[in-house]
């Protein structure tokens, strides 16, 4: 490997260890043998895509979208200004976002007015200052660069790795329309994992559901082995995949991928082998969606040098009271429609949350009525209608432990930490934070609960992205003492109306009353008269 170049380095005042060394164009700390191995990989000067990864640059956003998504994405833009977002952002389509859609964008994305929710505002702006930056917003067609025989291979889930390839930036957050960041994004290059590794991925929701072992095999064998090590100079597997909960375990669900952070220069051929692995219906028929192709292309290309967030999927919406609660349980319970992502770093901070904003974002608040859950909670199908199109309000989230953990029980206590509800189409689910009462730590989560700032603050953001009682920030003012004056002009109507209700009540309580007692006094003389009548026939 006398053609690479690999000099021992100090970073940050550190020494790098003697089995480590220092990529030169990342400053990145590797194995000194993988880098050797990845390093003459990516030595072929005359590869176009050897070139094209010579110019990857910058950090940015990476959206994959169409018309369809015209509403999501404009309520994203919305809550990137209101997070001081100054990352570029780039848009990836087929030919499917029209011009007329980007036209409306870019307005969001770079109007000198903004709207903000009417009195959240007021309870946020003091906490969290906000400047409302425009947006720097790129559109990329991508559909010269696939040919008509793969289009077909890039549909639905797998549209994403379209945007995953053909962008110009080198670190990469990859989002969907409907992922909504609660942190400042540039926030996810500063984390743990992104630093040690230059990539931040985040685990999905750790429940019971399993794939078969032949499925789990199938992919541990498309892993390097010693002989492609020796033969074709990549890496050979190592517990950092075999060890995860996919592979080892059968467990069908691993990464959650509504938010993808990495460095695409240093994991090139992983990303392309994720593309490569979507040709093929015996690996995209194995896995559910686009989600574990992230972080099975790094590992089958032989770079395992990527990190998880620590967190898996937490619940993240209200407590439900303990008073709700069956009697004498001590699990907490918290029933969400939304995947939550809890910070590794300081095992507090809610990074992001998947499927928006509303609480339930299907439209199943009719059927919904039936089940028992509900009936408690609401007393009507409109009060349940309300409540589903309105933001989620999060005040807590609840970390479960570990879904290969059971604890049957007859104590009330739930035996898993999470359980899947049937409303909002199944998308509700509850999770638990202690499981049949145990005092085990295996069996044992925790929950993180939130101040009221940062409740309006979550909300205010739902506001935003739902297009929900928004107002021009130059108007507000003026919109508020509107608001105020109609509601003073309301409620002097509805003292009036009361007033002149008290009245004719009064008024049919006087009538009443003297017709109840003319009808007395008329009764009072015919007992009389009966009485005279019947003395008279007395004497007589």
């Amino acid at each position: 490997y006398e053609d690479v170049d690999l000099p021992y380095s100090v970073k940050n005042g550190e020494e790098v260890s003697d089995d480590q060394t220092t990529d030169k164009d990342t400053g990145t700390k590797v194995d000194k043998f993988n880098a050797r191995l990845l390093s003459k990989r990516y030595a072929r000067s005359n590869c176009f895509l050897n070139t094209w990864r010579s110019m990857l640059n910058g950090k940015g956003i990476v959206l994959s979208a169409a018309d369809k998504y015209e509403s999501d994405l404009v309520g994203l833009l919305r809550v990137l200004r209101a997070l001081n977002n100054k990352l570029p952002i780039q848009i990836v389509h087929k030919g499917d976002l029209s011009e007329k859609v980007q036209d409306n964008l870019v307005k969001v994305a770079r109007a000198d007015d903004v709207q903000v929710p009417k009195y959240l505002y007021d309870q946020i702006k003091d906490f969290t200052p906000q400047n409302f930056p425009k947006q720097e917003i790129w559109f990329v067609n991508a559909k010269r660069c696939i040919r008509n025989e793969y289009r077909g291979n890039f549909n639905m889930y797998a549209n994403k790795l379209i945007a995953y390839l053909f962008n110009s930036f080198d670190d990469i957050l990859l989002m969907d329309t409907d992922s909504i960041p609660l942190v400042k994004p540039i926030e996810l290059f500063k984390s743990g994992p992104y630093q040690r590794t230059q990539t931040i991925f985040f685990k999905d929701r750790f429940n019971v559901e399993k794939v078969s072992k032949h499925d789990s095999e199938y992919f541990k064998r498309l892993m390097p082995s010693k002989i492609d090590e020796s033969l074709f100079t990549i890496p050979k597997t190592t517990n950092h995949t075999l060890e995860n909960r996919y592979i080892k375990n059968q467990f069908r669900h691993v990464m959650e991928a509504g938010m993808v952070g990495i460095k695409r220069s240093t994991h090139f051929i992983g990303i392309l082998t994720s593309i490569q692995l979507n040709f093929w219906t015996a690996t995209n028929s194995r896995i559910w969606g686009d989600k574990e192709l992230f972080w099975l292309g790094q590992s089958i290309s032989g770079n395992e040098n990527y990190e998880f967030n620590k967190y898996d999927v937490v619940a993240v919406g209200e407590l439900t009271p303990m008073e709700d609660r069956p009697r004498n349980t001590i699990a907490h319970e918290l029933c969400s429609t939304h995947p939550g992502h809890l910070s590794g770093d300081d095992d507090f901070t809610l990074l992001w949350i998947n499927s928006g904003m509303r609480y339930c974002k299907v439209d199943t608040w009719e059927g919904d009525m039936d089940q028992e859950r509900i009936k408690k909670k609401f007393k009507s199908v409109k009060e349940v209608e309300t409540y589903y199109k309105n933001p989620v309000k999060i005040n807590a989230a609840l970390i479960p432990p570990g879904g290969d953990r059971s604890k049957p029980n007859g104590k009330d206590e739930p035996a898993f930490g999470w359980i899947m509800t049937p409303p909002c189409k199944g998308y509700l689910w509850c999770a638990y934070d202690i499981l049949g009462g145990s005092t085990d730590p295996k069996d044992r989560g925790a929950y993180v609960e939130y101040d009221n700032v940062t409740e309006y603050r979550n909300e205010y953001l739902g506001k935003l992205w739902l297009n929900q009682d928004l107002v021009d920030l130059s108007k507000y003012e003026v919109q508020i003492k509107v608001d105020e004056e109609k509601e003073r002009i309301k409620k002097a109507k509805e003292e009036n109306e009361k007033k002149l209700r008290e009245e004719k009540e009064r008024k049919e309580k006087e009538e009443r009353e003297r017709r109840e007692n003319e009808e007395k006094e008329k009764k009072e003389k015919e007992q009389q008269e009966k009485q005279a009548q019947d003395g008279n026939d007395h004497l007589i």
